[in-house]
């Protein structure tokens, strides 16, 4: 459910945000009176809708996960059909977990009300306070920005669920990726070598990392990123728990 713009949890969810954080979300009155059930997530921003994948998704998404050039740099692909099925599967029943540690959304165009591309958020450690941002944009889309603007907004997500450090991984030869990490806020940190086994050939890979306390330094300023969120936090909370 989407009310006004932004974010929106409708359950009690698991989440780390310290005291102040918390009390400094903004509620509404239809959110406050969720019943504990999880609808959905929804996330606007300026152009995008990024919402939890549907198992309708299909055909769209493996239109471009299929294509070899979109999986040139990535560790996994070209899917095949019995892949793409496998990962909406996944992202679905992710999505009913309690808490959530991988968040697996769908990216909308929102005046075409077209899938343009996936966006990750996934290995959510409590204990660490960390995740992995990863994502993938189909070629048709590519060049506009998009990229640029869903990263930035899944970057102040996560840190409204009171994560400390989101990393990111690139292929040192896939510039355009490495230019939107960089675009929004995150800081090459490392070199890995021989870091992941791609189609039976080892590849290096560029780490990147943002912290929470760069978060007022981060490029694109929140009303650009996430206009407005709302996240359903009555009842106990625990303490802090694609490239």
């Amino acid at each position: 459910m989407v009310v006004g713009r932004g974010l929106v949890l409708r359950r009690r969810p698991r989440m780390w945000l310290p005291t102040d954080r918390r009390a400094a979300l903004p509620r509404s009155p239809e959110t406050r009176t969720a019943q504990g059930k999880w609808d959905s997530m929804d996330l606007l921003t300026r152009r995008l809708l990024l919402r939890d994948c549907r198992a309708e998704d299909e055909t769209a998404v493996h239109a471009f996960i299929s294509d070899p050039g979109v999986t040139r740099y990535t560790a996994w692909g070209p899917n095949t059909p019995e892949d793409t099925t496998a990962f909406l599967a996944m992202a679905m029943s992710e999505a009913r977990r309690s808490p959530r540690i991988r968040f697996s959304l769908a990216m909308v165009e929102r005046e075409a009300d077209v899938l343009i591309g996936l966006i990750e958020l996934r290995n959510i450690c409590e204990r660490t306070r960390r995740a992995d941002l990863g994502y993938v944009l189909s070629p048709d889309w590519r060049g506009r920005g998009y990229a640029i603007e869903a990263a930035g907004a899944v970057l102040r997500f996560g840190f409204d669920l009171g994560l400390r450090k989101i990393v990111a991984t690139c292929d040192p030869r896939n510039e355009a990726a490495a230019t939107v990490l960089e675009r929004i806020g995150m800081v090459r940190e490392g070199y890995l070598r021989d870091h992941v086994q791609v189609r039976g050939q080892w590849r290096d890979r560029l780490l990147y990392a943002v912290l929470c306390t760069d978060e007022s330094d981060l490029p694109m300023p929140r009303d650009e990123c996430v206009d407005w969120a709302d996240v359903h936090t009555d009842g106990d909370l625990p303490e802090p728990a694609l490239a």
